[in-house]
């Protein structure tokens, strides 16, 4: 029981680490297309 408790935990913890490095990826990026796009309209 509490073993496979600790193997969910594990899980979940897991999947949450890979959302916030996308959500990091994706605040990063985003800014980054927008000053392209800025960039390639301006000048």
């Amino acid at each position: 029981m509490e073993q496979s408790l600790i193997r969910n935990v594990e899980f979940s913890t897991g999947r949450r680490t890979k959302m916030l490095r996308a959500m990091i990826l994706w605040l990063m990026g985003v800014p980054l297309v927008v000053v392209l796009l800025i960039w390639y309209f301006f000048f």
